[in-house]
């Protein structure tokens, strides 16, 4: 199996560290969406939609998000009329 190198285990302690904001780095994103499904009753949501949620955050939790996010990136509307 890999070792993660210092700057993976920096990016994972970041996304500990992160907040959750629907349009904020990948971090951010990323715990916007766990809270999301957090919120939900558990038999709403189905086991297959957790099992990707943590595999996804397995992986996400050791980039380094970029600047600026996407979510605040010229040109980016939100499908949602209400978050525009």
């Amino acid at each position: 199996m890999k070792e993660y190198t210092e700057a993976e285990k920096q990016n994972a302690r970041d996304y500990e560290k992160a907040e959750a904001k629907q349009f904020g780095n990948l971090h951010e994103r990323m715990q916007f969406l766990i809270k999301c499904a957090q919120t939900h009753d558990e038999k709403t949501v189905l086991n297959d939609i957790w099992n990707a949620i943590w595999d996804l955050k397995t992986e996400v939790r050791h980039y380094k998000p970029i600047n600026p996010p996407f979510g605040k990136r010229i040109g980016y509307k939100s499908p949602n009329p209400n978050l525009r």
